[in-house]
């Protein structure tokens, strides 16, 4: 009677320890509301949240006191390209974070709600400047897709086993954070797009210099997120030229100067405008920083004579485009 008494004490030792099991294991899943991740609005670049396991996951049941549960992060790769257009986009950093030092504890149950495991978590964006070396998948603005990081939750491993229930080394639940990115493309305007020239002699034409109109022209670029989407050059077009790309009289009124136009140059360098054969400028880069600047275009012109170089006095008119190029 000793030697039974001895391992009746055994086994009810071995069943005692405190362990959480999930009921369903095949119910233990949750994604998360679509969570909006708006780069125009700085108050968006760090979003808090709180799990939401409810009714549709699976109850779990815990035995005796000293059971608890705790949180980690399934590490994943954080890097997702995101695409306004075929050449507006950017490569966004996505970190989920956790309380992944406080433990859940909780007394005996048999049918205790996964939803008492809801604790609060955040998402914290960066864009990534150099990243060349990077292939992340890719969406589009407004498209929903699953972080590739995830929350864990689990219960304390048993140390021996967990009785006649087996073993919950594999038992978790899983929290799945949706989200979707939005953001305004880069853009460019030409500002001070009316030009005067100051007025010369029919006499000074072919001995004047280049002068300065009264505005200059400057190309206004912005990003509400403060970076570049897009590379942005430029270069210079017209569609009536003369000959060494001069800039002809489009005036017909009565008081056109005639088969005299403008030379220009924009930084002291001579402007092509010829559009089969354009020089392109880049002035910002991809990733570049950028929240509202202005690049001058630095123009000067020349009163300069084409076709016949017939004169009289009267008004020149010309006009050419400046072409915005994002790729």
């Amino acid at each position: 009677m000793k030697g039974l008494f001895m391992l009746m004490l055994i086994l009810s030792a071995s069943q005692a320890q405190a362990y959480c099991k999930i009921k369903d294991t095949s119910k233990n899943t949750k994604h998360s509301a679509t969570l909006e991740i708006n780069l125009d609005d700085p108050s968006k670049i760090l979003i808090s949240s709180t799990m939401n396991f409810d009714a549709d996951i699976s109850n779990f049941f815990c035995t005796f006191i000293g059971n608890y549960f705790t949180t980690h992060i399934a590490e994943g790769n954080k890097e997702y390209k995101i695409k306004y257009s075929a050449n507006h986009f950017f490569i966004l950093q996505i970190s989920l974070k956790a309380n992944t030092s406080y433990k859940n504890h909780f007394n005996p149950g048999d049918n205790q709600s996964a939803a008492s495991l809801n604790s609060a978590y955040s998402i914290k964006t960066a864009i990534i400047d150099n990243p060349e070396d990077l292939n992340p998948p890719e969406y589009t603005i407004g498209e929903e897709f699953p972080l590739r990081e995830q929350i864990i939750i689990k219960p304390a491993p048993c140390s021996i086993s967990c009785g006649f229930s087996g073993n919950n080394n594999k038992d978790q639940y899983i929290n799945n954070i949706i989200v979707s990115v939005k953001f305004t493309p880069t853009t460019c305007t030409l500002t001070n797009n009316s030009l005067i020239i100051p007025n010369i002699s029919a006499q000074e034409i072919d001995t004047r210099g280049y002068l300065e109109p009264a505005t200059q022209p400057e190309i206004a670029c912005s990003s509400k997120f403060g970076f570049a989407s897009s590379n942005v050059k430029y270069y210079f077009a017209a569609d009536n030229i003369g000959g060494n790309n001069v800039l002809r009289n489009v005036r017909d009124a009565r008081d056109s100067a005639g088969e005299v136009g403008f030379a220009l140059k924009s930084n002291g360098i001579n402007v092509n405008v010829n559009q089969a054969e354009p020089t392109t400028t880049k002035i910002f880069s991809r990733y570049q920083a950028l929240k509202s600047t202005s690049y001058p275009l630095s123009l000067t012109f020349k009163y300069t004579r084409y076709g016949s170089g017939k004169v009289k006095a009267g008004k020149v008119e010309s006009r050419m485009r400046v072409m915005m190029i994002y790729d």
